[in-house]
């Protein structure tokens, strides 16, 4: 049980963590092309 809840954790975890490098480098191609 402990370990089911601690692996959801992680697993969220990980991808809000995702979600916001792939914001990260969006932001960054875009000002990329803005450049260009």
């Amino acid at each position: 049980r402990m370990l089911e809840t601690a692996r959801a954790l992680l697993v969220k975890e990980l991808a809000v963590v995702q979600v916001r490098d792939e914001e990260i480098v969006e932001g960054e191609l875009e000002a990329l092309f803005a450049e260009a």
